[in-house]
């Protein structure tokens, strides 16, 4: 029902309908008044291709947080015609059917020090999807947590989270295997259950 593309400016037609992701109607306003053309967002924001039944175009453009690192990374519920995106720090939730932005806070007092402002993200959140893109698993300075399109399944504590130390180096639809390297300390290999958050094994190295 859905084919969803992540696409450059370039590939965008002036007659495509847009919706944009974490901009406000003034700022919206302001940057099309300075650049006299339609605003497709910077360089660190990303633009998604939706085709509806193989005929229907719209673009969507979410806006970047402030991370350090850049990442763009997605996954979709068909059940609920859901598309969760994580671009550079910032997490968003948009219906496809409806065309309409969700809420995103059911992420937020979990993952990001309980705060309700989805802008202050942590400067080292690190994503990644499952190979069936139902799930994301997130780094943020307090661990490891995984989430679906409506929520976060679970979040476990990492003591070198905080200091970028923690990386996700495999995800399956099963599993997920996180990799710790702190200063003067041994490196770490810890697995866990994707759906449950049980951890699986534990190899120090």
């Amino acid at each position: 029902m859905f084919e969803i593309t992540k696409v450059s400016p370039d590939e965008v037609s002036g007659y495509s309908h847009l919706y944009y992701c974490g901009w406000s109607e003034e700022e919206l306003k302001n940057y099309e008044m300075d650049c006299q053309t339609i605003f497709l967002g910077t360089i660190k924001d990303a633009i998604f291709k939706i085709v509806m039944n193989d005929t229907e175009v719209y673009h969507i453009v979410f806006r970047a947080g402030e991370s350090l690192r850049s990442q763009v990374r997605w996954i979709f519920e068909t059940s609920q015609s859901t598309l969760v995106v994580h671009v550079n720090g910032n997490i968003y939730r948009f219906h496809l059917l409806h065309r309409q932005y969700l809420d995103s806070h059911c992420y937020a007092k979990v993952l990001f020090d309980n705060t309700s402002n989805m802008q202050n993200l942590s400067p080292f959140l690190l994503s990644e999807v499952s190979p069936d893109e139902k799930m994301m698993v997130v780094i943020d300075t307090e661990g490891v947590a995984v989430l679906n399109w409506e929520k976060v399944l679970w979040k476990r504590s990492l003591e070198w989270a905080y200091a970028d130390y923690v990386r996700i180096r495999e995800v399956s639809n099963s599993s997920v295997v996180i990799f710790c390297n702190p200063p003067d300390e041994n490196k770490k290999q810890m697995a866990f259950d994707i759906f449950t958050g049980i951890r699986m094994i534990s190899n120090v190295r």
